[in-house]
């Protein structure tokens, strides 16, 4: 249309009112499209975030590695969060992305699997409820990749600063290789209630990075930074070996002293008071990123 245009804007939610386009609105003939209310299907208002992974060297060392990174992954969301406004709102949330996803009865942390059969036999028993589509709907916060030879991490939400999206890809990297080398050494997982998973998750989509987290060692609440440094220490050789430690260093503390995402939006909200801002501000910040080869 005369004097309208499109641009790209990175944000984990739609900021603005978007009436009966909202999922969840309006639609009543397919459930896996508008389930769960007020929620999303992938590719609709909410959609699934990456912080990357890795290649392990085998399915085992695969599962191996889930076993083993599961109370780090929280901390991959609360420094990805970006999805503060929901229909209009400010949720209070600093990912209610996360929120919206985590309603999915197959979303969320993985048990401790122990096996590749064991794995695979809980992927069947769960398509055997009939409540997926296909084991494509296994949203695990991190998973086997079934097309690829690696490992998804899909915790995080949609980072606004592409700075940010490279730090998180290779803390994501780190984390696999760190998992995989302990699952080698015979290190074993971490027993931590899945329950106890969620309340960290939440509590990092609430907070982002300027409330507290749940520390991934002591189960207790902790700063942002104080997760930060726990997450550094315990993935440093991985990245020292891959030559992105002082790249992951200056982004995490970047990331602490700037915000994130959801900060940034609410920010641009707060100067005049009009959601539009948000939207521009980031499509904004998308136009002037430096185009990564």
């Amino acid at each position: 249309m005369p004097g309208r245009g499109v641009a790209v804007a990175v944000q984990g939610t739609a900021a603005g009112p978007c009436g009966d386009r909202c999922p969840g609105r309006g639609r009543a003939a397919d459930p896996w499209r508008c389930h769960p209310r007020r929620g999303a299907r992938p590719g609709g208002g909410a959609a699934a975030g990456d912080a990357g992974g890795g290649r392990p060297a085998s399915e085992a060392e695969g599962v191996g590695a889930l076993d083993r990174l599961r109370e780090w992954l929280p901390i991959l969301l609360a420094f990805s969060s970006n999805s503060p406004f929901w229909d209009g709102v400010d949720t209070g949330y600093a990912s209610y992305r996360s929120d919206v996803w985590s309603r999915w009865p197959c979303a969320g942390p993985n048990p401790v699997f122990g096996s590749v059969a064991r794995y695979r036999e809980h992927e069947r028993e769960t398509l055997a409820t009939g409540t997926l589509l296909d084991a494509g709907m296994l949203y695990f916060d991190a998973r086997l990749s079934r097309h690829q030879p690696t490992l998804e991490i899909r915790i995080a939400d949609i980072c606004r600063e592409q700075d940010d999206a490279v730090t998180l890809a290779a803390l994501g990297r780190a984390l696999v290789e760190t998992a995989a080398e302990e699952w080698r050494r015979g290190v074993p997982a971490q027993s931590t209630d899945e329950r106890l998973l969620r309340l960290a998750g939440w509590r990092a989509a609430m907070s982002g990075v300027r409330g507290e987290l749940v520390h991934p060692i002591t189960g207790r609440p902790c700063s942002a930074a104080e997760a930060a440094r726990a997450l550094l220490d315990h993935v440093r050789p991985a990245l020292v070996a891959a030559g992105d430690l002082g790249r992951v260093e200056s982004g995490l503390a970047a990331v602490l002293e700037r915000g994130t995402g959801a900060d940034r939006q609410r920010a641009d909200l707060a100067r005049r008071g009009r959601l539009v801002d948000v939207a521009l501000g980031a499509a904004r910040r998308a136009e002037d990123a430096p185009v990564l080869t």
